[in-house]
């Protein structure tokens, strides 16, 4: 089976927070990805879409070519979208915010809409978005906009057997701590993939072993800061679809 990866961060903000860490998680989740997977994977396409290149358009454009080049993609291949950056919900859709975006109000025109990403989900293989946003924001939120409920946000997303695992819960926002040189998140999962989350202490880590790692790590990371609490979606999917993702053998 072959490994996709579809990277979108986005740091240079020009009308909100500027963050510090998103290119920089894209880029080491990819390093690992490209690897430390061939014992269970060969290395397939590769897409990499970053600050003022992520654009609605170019992020259309990028999954359009998905859909074409994957139509022959196999039930084990794996196709990994990984996005960083500002992220809300707004007029209760959610959108990954684009570093041109204005304001709020531009979203349905500007932003990355699930209904956007979710036309991955009849590519044929394994799909898993991994997201290190919150929906106010990362750390600040857009000015003047009333938060939906992320939840059900992102419930169309859920529906599509994709698999999704969320830096925080509804209501709440994702970190950047400089000390660790990244969104705790994605810290998160690097120091999981490396070993910290071998569950079964055979050097071979999935999914599933990920997920757990991240959702007790995260909040413990983050406890003295504020709530942050990684989520998976959906849990019938998760816990019964095997997904090998590295090995340190």
């Amino acid at each position: 089976p072959k490994l996709h990866r579809f990277m979108l961060a986005a740091s240079k903000y020009q009308h909100v927070p500027i963050l510090d860490f998103p290119v920089k998680d894209a880029e080491s989740i990819a390093e690992v990805l490209s690897t430390q997977t061939g014992a269970f994977y060969d290395q397939g396409i590769v897409k990499q879409i970053y600050d003022e290149n992520l654009t609605r358009a170019s992020v259309e454009e990028a999954i359009d070519q998905w859909r074409k080049e994957l139509v022959d993609a196999r039930s084990d291949d794996l196709l990994v979208v990984f996005i960083a950056g500002h992220g809300l919900a707004f007029e209760n859709k959610y959108y990954f915010v684009p570093v041109s975006t204005k304001g709020p109000e531009e979203l349905p025109s500007t932003g990355i809409g699930w209904d956007l990403l979710a036309k991955l989900a009849d590519i044929g293989c394994k799909k898993l978005v991994l997201l290190d946003t919150c929906h106010s924001g990362n750390i600040l939120p857009l000015p003047d906009t009333q938060v939906e409920n992320w939840k059900r946000a992102i419930r169309p997303l859920k529906q599509t057997e994709m698999m999704i695992v969320t830096a925080t819960d509804a209501g709440q926002e994702a970190l950047e701590v400089a000390a660790l040189g990244h969104g705790v998140f994605t810290r998160a999962i690097l120091d999981g993939l490396a070993g910290a989350a071998d569950e079964q202490k055979d050097r071979d880590i999935f999914l599933q072993e990920v997920t757990q790692w991240v959702e007790a790590e995260v909040p413990r990371r983050t406890r003295d800061l504020q709530l942050q609490t990684p989520r998976s979606y959906p849990a019938e999917l998760m816990n019964a679809v095997s997904v090998p993702l590295v090995s340190l053998r």
